[in-house]
């Protein structure tokens, strides 16, 4: 191959390469502009987790809340968490406590708020896999941080909507979730009652914020 011909494949490559990131970095701009103008909106979450440690499998139905402001809201049957903007509250159902720290960047749920609002600049896009042109996608997220606490990250989008179809990921343990996400709708009328911790004031709170 002489060095004209070589310097050709190399800008061929090149182009490639920028288109393919270009139309992967196009479809997680999609999400974000579809959650963003849903706002306020909650979702039914399906939690599965296969512990590979533990040779042990779970599944857990729930909802999840996107509200104004940076906020958002989990109900399970055990838990419900609500980040304010500042602060996650968490309730867990069975000793009516709730705890009151940072939110923690390691958190599935966090992801989820993440990746809807378009917080992905931890993230280095891989592959993108089409079943069918204009239909669902499955692309993948690695973090930059080698030490993170996701290890792997496959998203499936719908392409035509923007709409996240499901969350695969892999912790740094080789801990196996799937969330799968479906049956958005509004919650504008509700979002005043469902964002607010004044409803714990009775209850039991430890805080484990700094300088509490």
């Amino acid at each position: 191959m002489t060095i004209s011909s070589l310097h050709k494949f190399f800008v061929v490559l090149l182009c490639g390469f920028v288109l393919a990131f270009s139309s992967e970095n196009d479809t997680l701009e999609q999400v974000k502009k579809y959650y963003l103008s849903s706002v306020p909106f909650q979702v039914q979450l399906t939690v599965r987790q296969k512990s590979q440690a533990q040779k042990s499998s779970s599944e857990t139905v729930g909802a999840f809340y996107l509200g104004k402001n940076d906020r958002f809201r989990v109900d399970f049957p055990e838990q419900t968490v609500i980040f304010d903007g500042k602060a996650l509250w968490s309730l867990d159902k069975k000793t009516d406590q709730v705890i009151v720290e940072e939110v923690n960047p390691r958190s599935g749920m966090k992801l989820i708020y993440d990746l809807m609002i378009g917080n992905w600049s931890g993230f280095s896009i891989g592959n993108c896999t089409t079943q069918k042109p204009g239909s669902l996608t499955r692309l993948q997220l690695t973090p930059k941080d080698k030490n993170a606490f996701f290890k792997s990250i496959t998203l499936t989008i719908d392409l035509k909507s923007g709409i996240l179809k499901s969350i695969v990921y892999r912790d740094f343990q080789k801990n196996d979730v799937t969330i799968v996400i479906a049956d958005e709708k509004s919650c504008e009328k509700e979002e005043k009652e469902i964002f607010r911790t004044d409803q714990f004031q009775k209850k039991q709170i430890i805080d484990l914020r700094n300088g509490n």
